[in-house]
């Protein structure tokens, strides 16, 4: 195994965080030599905190996340990078993360203990990769790692990981502190081969709160089940089914409950950002966003927050005499100059008005339900002058190369726009944008339209995506992580309304957003797969429970560190309002069949995700409420259906 180089990510680092880079050597531990790299994107707070954060204790901390909730929460003046190092200084790590609600994965190391802690959050939604070699005693962690570097693997959320570094001590032995709510075969099955894993009897307690499955056992009542079977619904449609179910009090009582909840994790996530674009960030930085990633001077102390995109540690063995722990700084940029002192950069108003009222927060946006919901919901937090983009990607069939007619060449563009207006998602997206524009019609919605050739989708997989998606390599890798990169960058065609409700390609667009809110997470709670009505027909609600169980904890290797890491490579931070732990904690509490009711007598539109279904349709969406569930990779149509999607794709 090869030490891990700066140059094998640097450029993947960077593009995660454009606004500063930087990097220090911690030299004095007993045989070992430690390298901090922090790439950063600058998110909040009116100075940009750089990384690695360091404080008079010699303690490093690399935090890629964003303190939501818990104790550590409530000062929007003051960097969460900089309350978190402080905490940490003060009181052990355990008793500090187990109050922290929001997403992240982090390294932190303490210098007097000589420990080397990392970890991600139970719910795994920050990506974290680790490369561990016992015999060089060299250990990597990296948000993202190429793909000519096979040995990464995911760093699972499991727990909080620790390496004790003394003459005692080394990393052929990490200990691991579960979360208080992993089973042991959850925990067994992380043991490495190459390593001992030490499962500490210490647990961390868990943000994310769900009871135990035996409460639900007896199943339901009728009761509970009548307001589903006493629906005359042969001869209703689907919005007025749903309008009959909301007609039961309890059931109604429940909606309520889960919109309430939806709004609280939706605000956080929209509030919790700068108050400018993209573009308008650069004129308030003290150096120019590029990926050509330079040093920022000072003793990072700059105050402030900012989201740390990727960080790498590398432990190499050597020998060193020192005493003391000796810190170096080292800048990245070829040409030996370094930027202006970011203790200036701030953002500078006109009195209460705002400065830029440029969009900052956009919707990957199918027009499905569960895209519609969280537009509807962005709307209530977004300042009324701001507009909120939609995000709508189209794949191009796939077919054999032909060179175009001269007819073709002549219609240009109209050519193109044909093209793409059979994908199933851009049909959705449209039908759904026309309903938002209705319901909320003093918001600017801009809905872009954003279409991928085959020949873009081939370039830019083996230029870019296939290093994001590695180590992930299936064909259902391949296709959900191009459609999200190619969604996520925002380069489109935005579309205005006309007169007739119809819509009209208007100009080419980039969209400037720094925060894109995504529906993941809320199939797997609220039972929106075609197999979840298949498992309650074969095995009764019990075997439903236990796959909605699943689903969610395995949600972090299928989806969530893949989808950090594609996200992220455009300076954008992706959020997950379903996924937030005040949502998981309250959906959880319920039992199968107060989420969902996908029996047979229901036709698809109405008992999957039946609680997701009646908040859609209480907040005025009615034509979104009704859409069957369609997979992001078929709906965009960049899947091929013939295809296994559990099969190693050699398009990686």
């Amino acid at each position: 195994m090869q030490p891990l180089k700066q140059n094998d990510v640097s450029e993947c680092l960077c593009r995660r965080g454009p606004d500063a880079s930087s990097r220090y050597e911690v030299q004095g531990v007993p045989g070992y030599k430690a390298q901090f790299v922090g790439s950063v994107l600058w998110m909040q707070g009116r100075q940009l905190f750089g990384q690695p954060a360091i404080d008079n204790k010699g303690n490093v901390l690399l935090w890629n996340g964003d303190i939501f909730g818990g104790k550590l929460s409530g000062d929007t003046e003051t960097s969460d990078t900089k309350v978190l190092l402080d905490a940490l200084g003060e009181v052990p790590l355990l008793q500090v993360m187990c109050t922290v609600r929001g997403p992240y994965s982090f390294i932190y190391w303490n210098n007097t203990s000589k420990r080397l802690w990392f970890g991600r959050d139970r719910i795994g939604r920050h990506s974290l990769l680790w490369q561990l070699n016992t015999h060089s005693k060299m250990l990597a962690l990296t948000s993202v790692a190429k793909k000519s570097r096979p040995e990464f693997q995911e760093v699972p959320a499991c727990g909080i990981f620790c390496a004790h570094l003394d003459e005692n001590s080394g990393l052929d032995k990490i200990l691991l502190h579960p979360w208080s709510d992993m089973t042991e075969d959850e925990i067994s099955s992380f043991k490495k081969e190459s390593f001992e894993l030490i499962i500490s009897p210490i647990r961390i307690q868990s943000p994310v709160f769900l009871p135990d499955a035996a409460l639900f056992l007896t199943g339901p009542t009728t009761d509970d089940l009548s307001p589903f079977t006493q629906v005359e619904h042969p001869s209703s449609s689907h919005m007025k089914l749903l309008e009959d179910l909301l007609k039961d009090q309890a059931l109604s009582s429940r909606v309520d409950d889960l919109i309430g909840i939806l709004k609280k994790a939706v605000k956080v996530r929209v509030k919790t950002q700068l108050d400018v674009c993209q573009s308008c960030a650069t004129i308030c930085n003290a150096h120019n966003r590029s990926t050509s990633c330079k040093e920022v001077t000072g003793r990072n102390k700059f105050g402030g927050d900012v989201e740390v995109k990727s960080s790498i540690w590398v432990f190499k063995s050597e020998v060193h005499s020192l005493t003391e722990i000796n810190v170096e700084r080292q800048d990245f940029n070829s040409t030996g100059q370094v930027s202006a002192d970011m203790k200036h950069v701030h953002i500078e108003d006109e009195g209460t008005k705002r400065v830029c009222q440029h969009c900052k927060t956009a919707v990957l946006f199918s027009g499905g339900l569960d895209s519609a919901i969280l537009a509807a919901l962005a709307h209530e937090f977004v300042p009324s002058g701001e507009p909120i983009d939609l995000l709508n990607v189209a794949f191009e069939r796939p077919g054999p190369h032909r060179e175009m007619s001269r007819k073709e060449r002549k219609q240009g563009s109209k050519q193109r726009v044909d093209t793409f207006d059979d994908v199933p998602d851009r049909k959705t997206g449209r039908q759904t944008w026309a309903e938002l524009r209705q319901l909320h019609p003093k918001r600017n919605w801009n809905f872009v339209e954003i279409d991928v050739s085959q020949e873009e989708l081939c370039l830019e997989r083996s230029r870019r995506i296939s290093d994001l998606i590695h180590p992930l390599n299936t064909i259902l890798d391949d296709s959900l992580g191009c459609a999200l990169w190619f969604a996520s960058r925002g380069e489109g065609t935005l579309v205005l309304p006309s007169g007739d409700n119809n819509s009209l390609p208007v100009t080419l667009f980039l969209t400037l957003e720094q925060v894109v809110l995504l529906g993941m997470g809320a199939d797997e709670q609220l039972g929106g797969y075609m197999r979840h009505r298949t498992t309650l027909r074969q095995r009764g609600w019990q075997a439903l429970l236990a796959e909605l169980r699943h689903d969610l904890a395995r949600i972090s290797t299928r989806n969530l560190g893949r989808d950090d890491r594609i996200l992220s490579d455009h300076g954008r931070q992706g959020r997950f309002p379903y996924l937030d732990e005040g949502v998981i904690s309250y959906i959880g509490a319920l039992p199968p069949w107060h989420r969902c009711c996908p029996i047979s007598s229901l036709p698809p539109g109405v008992g999957d995700k039946s609680l997701l279904r009646l908040a859609a349709t209480k907040l005025g969406l009615y034509k979104a409420a009704c859409l069957p569930k369609r997979a992001f990779q078929f709906g965009s149509r960049i899947a091929n259906s013939k295809e296994k999607a559990s099969d190693i794709s050699d398009r990686l």
